[in-house]
């Protein structure tokens, strides 16, 4: 049996032996022992929490501009919602343009492809421009 269920048989015996101090007493220690376990309930939700996060945290890794996780290179995850709120935020590729969907969050960056696909296009308009030019 629980100490609460105790705590109600006791309770009971002296109600029926007519002893209403102690029986106060012991209601207040029933309303005690529910509290200690209720708080205890909570604290184990806490710790519960608390070693899911570390489990997570201990499997990210940051590399490319973004966080990853090691376990499956699961990513790319959002830098400022890891770093200032803990939360994994999926991170959208959109042809290397790569950006959190938050509204809270405004962090996009490129990929090193995006990068060089949008370099070699610079430099493709740069030499198509000196064609134009040297033909005037």
């Amino acid at each position: 049996m629980s100490i609460v269920g105790d705590i109600k048989d006791i309770a009971e015996v002296l109600q029926k032996a007519d002893n209403i101090e102690l029986y106060k007493q012991v209601l207040n220690l029933q309303a005690d022992a529910m509290k200690i376990l209720d708080d205890n309930r909570e604290l184990k939700e806490k710790v519960h929490d608390l070693e899911e996060k570390l489990k997570i945290q201990e499997d990210v890794e940051f590399k490319d501009n973004a966080y990853w996780k090691k376990s499956d290179d699961d990513g790319p995850f959002c830098v400022p919602c890891w770093d200032g709120k803990g939360q994994l935020m999926r991170m959208i590729d959109d042809e290397g343009n790569v950006s959190c969907p938050s509204r809270e969050c405004d962090y996009t960056y490129q990929t090193e492809e995006r990068k060089r696909r949008d370099q070699e296009a610079a430099e493709r308009i740069s030499r198509l421009n000196r064609d134009s030019y040297d033909r005037f």
